[in-house]
C-alpha cells in the first residue's frame, strides 16, 4: 500500500516584502488559518491573539507611514494655496491702476476687504486656514461679489475655495491616521510576526501528519488555501521588484516649501 504524500506549508519569502506587503500577507494569512477551529489545528488561543497583535501593529505602523506621505501632500496643497492667494492680491492691486474708473474703484473696495489679510501666506499653516476661510466668507459677501466678478478673478476664488477645503481634508486624515502614539519600529515587529506565523504553520502540519483521515480531509483544502495564497504573494512581491527597476532611479522628489516650515501637527 504506497505512503499518503505529506503536505506542508510552502516558504512564503516573507521576510523580503515590504512592510505594506508584510502586513497584507499575515492580514490576510490571519483570516485563511481563521476559516478552521483553532481546536481543530491545535493552535492556542494565547498563540493566535500574540499573532493578531503582532499583525495590528503593523497595520498601524503603516498607516503612521501614509500619514507621512499625507505630510507630503499637504506642502504641495499649501504651495498651491499661497499660489492663490498672491495672484489674487497681485491681481488687485494691479487693477487698481486701471484706465478704467469702475475697475480702479472696484479694486479700491476689494483692496479694503483683503487688506486684513495680508501676509495671510506666511502664517502658521492652521492660522492661514482659518484666515483663507474668512477670506472667502467676505469675498463672497453680496456687495463685494460684483467686484470680484469686475476683476475677472471669481475663478480664482472658486479655486482657493476647492483647494483651502482639499487642505483641510488632507489634515483631518492625517490627524486620523496618526491614531495610536508610541508605535514599535517595523523592524522589531516583523520578525515576531513571522514567528508566530511559522508555530501556527507548524502546528497546522503536525495536525495533518498526526490527524485522521477525517482531519486530513479538513486541513488538506486549508493547506492548499495557503499555499495558493502564498504562489500569489510571491508573485505580487516579484512584480513590485520588476516594477521598481523599471521605474528609474526611486529618488523620491520632496516638493518645495516656504524656508523652515513644516505642517503642523
Amino acid at each position: 500500500m504506497s505512503m499518503e504524500k505529506r503536505m506542508t506549508i510552502e516558504g512564503s519569502n516573507c521576510t523580503s516584502f515590504s512592510n505594506a506587503l508584510h502586513a497584507q500577507f499575515h492580514s490576510r494569512m490571519r483570516t485563511i488559518v481563521s476559516t478552521v477551529a483553532l481546536e481543530k489545528i491545535h493552535v492556542s488561543a494565547e498563540l493566535m491573539k500574540e499573532w493578531n497583535d503582532l499583525i495590528e501593529a503593523e497595520i498601524s505602523i503603516n498607516r503612521e507611514a501614509t500619514a507621512d506621505i499625507v505630510t507630503r501632500q499637504l506642502l504641495e496643497k499649501d504651495g498651491e494655496r499661497d499660489s492663490l492667494v498672491t495672484y489674487l492680491f497681485d491681481g488687485i492691486r494691479h487693477e487698481g491702476g486701471a484706465f478704467d474708473a469702475e475697475t480702479r474703484a472696484a479694486a479700491e473696495r476689494l483692496s479694503y476687504v483683503t487688506g486684513p489679510y495680508a501676509g495671510l501666506q506666511k502664517e502658521a499653516f492652521d492660522v492661514e486656514t482659518l484666515h483663507i476661510v474668512g477670506l472667502l466668507e467676505d469675498l463672497d459677501k453680496a456687495e463685494v461679489k460684483p467686484d470680484v466678478t469686475k476683476l475677472r478673478l471669481t475663478e480664482t476664488v472658486e479655486r482657493l475655495r476647492t483647494v483651502n477645503a482639499e487642505y483641510q481634508q488632507l489634515r483631518a486624515s492625517r490627524t486620523e491616521q496618526r491614531g495610536a502614539a508610541h508605535l514599535p519600529v517595523a523592524k522589531k515587529v516583523r520578525p515576531q510576526t513571522d514567528e508566530a506565523y511559522y508555530s501556527v504553520c507548524a502546528y497546522i502540519e503536525a495536525s495533518w501528519l498526526l490527524g485522521t483521515a477525517e482531519d486530513r480531509a479538513l486541513l488538506a483544502p486549508l493547506i492548499d488555501h495557503v499555499n495558493q495564497f502564498v504562489r500569489e504573494m510571491k508573485t505580487a512581491y516579484r512584480q513590485s521588484q520588476a516594477q521598481k527597476k523599471r521605474g528609474g532611479d526611486g529618488v523620491q522628489r520632496q516638493p518645495r516649501s516656504r524656508g523652515g516650515h513644516q505642517p503642523r501637527g
